[in-house]
């Protein structure tokens, strides 16, 4: 199902809304949470947070006139899902977390080097914390941040053509994390979710990859993360890190093409252009994004 008013000035409209969300949440947060960096990335944080995102999403199709019935087929997400494709997304979130895992440390000392300060934490300690964290950190945002991206989003950029509304959409989704360290590699996590959802025509590969990706990462924080802070970088590990860049994005290009279509791959006839003046909302999506990542860059990330 299309509909006409799910477009690209819808899409900023959604980001400028989910951004404003964040805002207005830290605000109060803020003004009432004695330690706010450690409270805003705290379990209870984020559980609110997302809470409001799903009141948030319901409130958008209402306002799209969608039905309960309709908001999946809206956005493409079917409950079916077969096993080839399943292991495809399983290989995707693999290749993933390994090619690209030694790229984001060195990007990440990079930001270091130039005097960001991340903002530290402890890992889950004990079975209860575990759960948590991968309720809070990967579950949670695999679905909601999916609806949001690449159902709403990604949809409405597709009638800007299929390459503007991948790169259009994965900027919105890197800017939205407001993680300095992390800006290029969720900019090419958002590129290769697109890719996955427009393939298959269904939104739900893109929140099992989403999902998976985010517990490889947590995992690998959490078991290998003081050996990732402790790398060398040498002549010989940049070019290992730049070697498994290249290598995994083939392998990953190549694994994308093998995912089976349910239907007909997801398309939308180009009715829009990129530099249209009636695209303002999406630049002033763009330049919110922007002005508050440049804003953590220059606050020394907190």
């Amino acid at each position: 199902m299309e509909n006409k008013r799910l477009d690209h000035k819808f899409a900023a409209y959604t980001f400028m809304l989910i951004v404003g969300c964040m805002l207005a949440l830290a605000v109060v947060l803020k003004s009432v949470a004695t330690d706010f960096n450690n409270f805003w990335e705290s379990s209870v944080a984020q559980i609110v947070l997302y809470g409001l995102f799903v009141g948030l999403f319901f409130v958008m199709c209402g306002q799209l006139k969608l039905k309960g019935r309709e908001i999946p087929k809206a956005i493409d997400l079917d409950k079916k899902v077969s096993w080839w494709n399943l292991g495809v997304v399983v290989l995707v979130s693999g290749l993933t977390i390994t090619c690209f895992m030694l790229a984001m440390q060195g990007f990440s000392d990079i930001m270091i080097w130039l005097g960001y300060k991340q903002n530290g934490g402890t890992g889950p300690d004990g079975v209860g914390q575990y759960i948590m964290a991968v309720f809070t950190l990967c579950l949670l945002p695999a679905v909601v941040e999916e609806l949001f991206f690449r159902g709403l989003i990604l949809k409405g950029l597709m009638p800007m053509g299929k390459g503007v509304a991948v790169v259009a959409s994965a900027f919105l989704f890197s800017l939205f994390h407001f993680s300095l360290e992390q800006t290029v590699y969720q900019f090419a996590l958002g590129i290769i979710f697109a890719l996955v959802v427009l393939k298959t025509g269904n939104l739900l590969y893109g929140m099992i990859l989403h999902f998976l990706n985010n517990f490889f990462v947590l995992m690998t924080y959490i078991f290998w993360g003081d050996v990732l802070e402790l790398l060398t970088w040498d002549a010989l590990t940049i070019v290992m890190a730049v070697g498994l860049v290249v290598l995994g994005a083939l392998m990953i290009v190549g694994a994308i093409k093998a995912l089976r279509t349910h239907g007909t791959e997801t398309a939308s006839p180009k009715t829009a252009k990129f530099w249209a003046v009636d695209n303002i909302g999406f630049y002033i999506a763009s330049a919110l994004g922007l002005c508050l990542w440049i804003t953590m860059l220059f606050s020394g990330g907190g």
